[in-house]
């Protein structure tokens, strides 16, 4: 958005490429979602109707709209964080009393690393989320002053109105107390607090230039503003600083060890062979890796992990598929590899043990090296327990699960 002279002119974003977080805040969350407006950010708020609906609905309308219009869901509920079904990165905020909700916003900022531009102030409505334009034609304004109720008001007026609901507004010197002022000093006021706080900012300030942000950044290190504790460590910023970065990288040589490789081309890694680790009545999706570097650690086995809804449901019970079930106790599908450090030999397990991993078909270890002796053995000393481990309990688990169908068939 852009103003000329202290006005709104035009209400375009200026990158296209912006990644600003856009929030859906809980019905309780009405006053935070009109001081976000304010800002310039996209703040979307739970209707009465849906409200009512979450308290009843297993799969409520704030979720669905959160994943659809891809938002961040702000609430005051724990319990709603706790569902099952709550939307990933859904932000807790808990505030009792309006200098709590300012702190609580200035935080929310700082963590989502928002950069707030005075130009994009007031330029978006506080009544729906809409877009504020510039209203130019005399006639138009006319038709804006009658239907709210100011008749008696001249057509020289910059007046402005929201593409969505149609509310109008305008700056009126002689009417200090009018709603737009009221805004215009709310939005210095959210600015200052931000400032304090360490939220940053670029642009000009356009309309705010009233506002002294090297000022209000030295009231805030004087005194502090989060919970009288100052700012937030540097470190906070450093990590969104990082996650920001498109350049991000590491000088680690990992591979998943699900991956699946090409021998014929040096190893090259064409994709994955699982298609997800996680399964519910409304997501499907790889989730859980095991990554290893192939400079230092050979891969010699994998557990079996199914790969399609029919080997998760072989029974074909309806929505036998989805995860947690009566065979697979999680909502996660458990992986499991085995890794040897290239350089040193492995030394053999027990016969017995070795002798009954081996007489087992198509179970346990998927891909066993040609040279690879299985397993190493327990501390002579006896200070290591003989706890299952991962492919024993899941074998375990099958052996069960092939003994409970058997005495099911007879």
């Amino acid at each position: 958005p852009i103003y000329r002279s202290k006005e709104i002119h035009d209400t375009t974003p200026q990158n296209d490429e912006d990644s600003s977080p856009r929030y859906l805040c809980d019905y309780t969350l009405n006053r935070c979602t009109r001081w976000l407006r304010i800002l310039g950010v996209d703040a979307a708020l739970e209707t009465q109707e849906e409200e009512k609906e979450r308290t009843k609905s297993n799969n409520p309308t704030l979720f669905r709209r959160c994943r659809s219009e891809r938002r961040t869901l702000l609430t005051t509920s724990k319990n709603l964080l706790l569902r099952k079904d709550c939307p990933p990165g859904a932000y807790l905020i808990d505030p009792k009393k309006t200098s709590d909700l300012e702190k609580a916003m200035v935080q929310l900022f700082l963590t989502h690393g928002v950069v707030l531009r005075p130009s994009e102030f007031v330029t978006r409505c506080v009544v729906c989320n809409g877009t504020i334009y510039t209203v130019a034609n005399e006639e138009d304004k006319v038709k804006m002053f009658e239907a709210n109720g100011c008749p008696n008001l001249k057509t020289d007026l910059s007046v402005y109105a929201c593409n969505g609901c149609g509310q109008g507004y305008w700056w009126c010197t002689e009417m200090p107390t009018s709603s737009a002022t009221r805004v215009k000093e709310q939005a210095g006021h959210l600015f200052w607090q931000c400032l304090r706080g360490g939220v940053p900012y670029e642009g000009d300030l356009r309309m705010f230039d009233f506002v002294d942000p090297e000022a209000e950044r030295q009231i805030g290190e004087d005194e502090g503003t989060l919970a009288g504790k100052g700012r937030p460590e540097a470190p906070m910023e450093g990590v969104i600083g990082w996650l920001k970065d498109k350049n991000l990288g590491h000088s680690f040589e990992l591979r998943s060890s699900y991956a699946l490789v090409d021998k014929d081309a040096e190893n090259k890694v064409m994709g994955e062979m699982l298609p997800f680790t996680n399964v519910t009545a409304d997501f499907v999706g790889l989730l859980d890796y095991i990554f290893f570097e192939t400079s230092e650690f050979e891969q010699t086995h994998r557990v079996e992990v199914p790969t399609s809804f029919r080997k998760l449901n072989d029974t074909g019970e309806a929505g036998g598929h989805l995860l947690p079930s009566d065979v697979w106790p999680s909502d996660h599908l458990a992986l499991g590899a085995k890794f040897v450090l290239k350089g040193i030999e492995p030394v053999a397990m027990q016969e017995e043990k070795a002798a009954a991993a081996a007489s087992i078909p198509g179970v346990g270890w998927a891909i066993p090296a040609a040279n690879h002796q299985p397993g190493f053995p327990m501390c002579d000393c006896g200070c290591v327990p003989k706890v299952p481990s991962l492919f024993e309990m899941a074998e375990l688990r099958k052996q069960a699960r092939l003994k409970a169908e058997k005495e099911k068939g007879s």
